[in-house]
């Protein structure tokens, strides 16, 4: 099973200073790959837009940050990340913004993914597979002015034209489509969540965007949220809501392929697929396809090692880590402390510290874990000023990934 853990620092009333911290005695999977040993990489991660191409703007107008920015940032620091860590060979299609004057076409764009010219960095090859990362708007801002609008969604698209073709259509981009939709929802839920709630589910759509259209791979298209919505725009500004999102489209890829692998087409996997899309359409989430499309093989651990976080490292919070809140605004959050008042053993520890009337939650929330069958102990260490002990609620949560809600493990 996969497990999550929230830590969470909540005064119920009073002006109060408080510092505690959290140890994890975990276990992480490792999914190791072998060197590609194809010309062909696993996957362009084509971050949308760029440059003098700024794409949507975000509720704050057209300055910079914009969806180029956005997208290239997460796409960069996140999603290549992820992947690379799950063991996938990928690259950028580009590998640089703020310009103002270069602008990749939609035309050279597709060559690139097709392997028939090369990125900026001179890479030129093709993949076994397409994503695309875009940042959504209702495009209020530039018709009307600025103005905060309500929608809330992840958006993932595919298009059968992708691909060789079958009879029906290439259906290999709907088999990672549902995958990467499944999962990339979850971890959207966890970043969006806590300061930015009301989302609808955005499920997988049809989509007729020439990066999932005019290729030779199977390809999706995930628009992360709506910047022209002011929480979401806000919090996707965040190294946490990035690579929250971005873990979960990896997640999605492992069930999908193997690295340097192609999906397979047993018949168990192919039960598994079609019941993840009656699942997805249950919950009120479209997914526009066939019920029971091609077979995918499912990803098997290879390599399962305990896993500890004790904050020692200078990266706060540490990769796959997100900080939330629903009250104060920073710096009444959590952040990274040296004080050998509050660290426990080590370098370092994690501090959330308050000075104000209302109430507020912190969360800080660790990446999703793979258990391991002989890993039964949670170690969860924390420290608080005893003087201000009566104003604050101090939990440990766990999450299952199939879990709707949230256990408490200590309180």
């Amino acid at each position: 099973m996969s497990n999550q853990l929230s830590a969470r620092r909540g005064p119920s009333s009073g002006r109060c200073r408080h510092g505690f911290f959290a140890l994890l005695s975990l276990v992480v999977l490792h999914l190791m790959g072998a060197p590609c040993a194809h010309a062909t990489i696993d996957c362009w991660i084509d971050p949308g837009h760029g440059n003098a191409d700024t794409g949507a703007q975000g509720i704050d107008g057209p300055g910079r940050p914009n969806e180029a920015d956005i997208a290239f940032h997460m796409c960069e620091t996140w999603l290549q990340g992820w992947m690379t860590g799950y063991g996938y060979d990928v690259a950028l299609t580009r590998n640089s913004e703020g310009s103002g004057s270069f602008k990749l076409l939609p035309a050279q764009r597709t060559l690139i993914l097709n392997g028939e010219s090369p990125n900026d960095l001179n890479l030129r090859t093709d993949a076994r597979f397409i994503i695309s990362i875009h940042m959504n708007s209702t495009g209020k801002s530039k018709k009307t002015g600025l103005q905060d609008t309500t929608v809330k969604q992840l958006n993932t698209y595919w298009n059968p034209s992708a691909g060789t073709g079958l009879v029906m259509g290439d259906l290999r981009g709907l088999l990672l489509g549902s995958y990467v939709s499944l999962r990339a929802e979850a971890q959207y839920e966890l970043a969006f969540g806590f300061g930015c709630r009301g989302a609808t589910p955005g499920g997988l759509r049809l989509g007729d965007f020439f990066m999932i259209r005019d290729v030779n791979a199977p390809a999706i298209l995930v628009e992360v949220c709506f910047i022209s919505t002011r929480c979401q725009f806000n919090t996707v500004l965040t190294d946490a809501a990035q690579s929250e999102v971005s873990q979960g489209i990896a997640d999605g890829v492992t069930f999908y392929a193997p690295p340097g692998g192609m999906p397979d087409l047993g018949a168990s996997a192919m039960e598994r697929l079609a019941a993840a899309v009656r699942a997805a359409r249950a919950s009120g989430a479209p997914v526009d396809g066939p019920m029971r499309p091609a077979r995918v093989e499912e990803r098997e651990a290879t390599t399962v090692t305990s896993f500890s976080e004790g904050f020692d490292g200078s990266t706060f919070p540490p990769s796959g880590w997100s900080v939330q809140t629903s009250g104060a605004p920073a710096p009444h959050t959590w952040g990274r402390s040296t004080d050998t008042l509050v660290v426990r053993s080590g370098a370092g520890a994690a501090v959330v510290r308050g000075q104000y009337a209302p109430a507020s939650d912190e969360w800080l929330v660790s990446p999703m874990l793979k258990v391991g069958l002989n890993d039964t102990g949670l170690a969860f260490y924390w420290a608080g000023n005893r003087d201000f002990a009566s104003a604050v609620d101090a939990s440990c949560l766990l999450k299952r990934k199939s879990d709707a809600g949230w256990t408490t493990a200590w309180t």
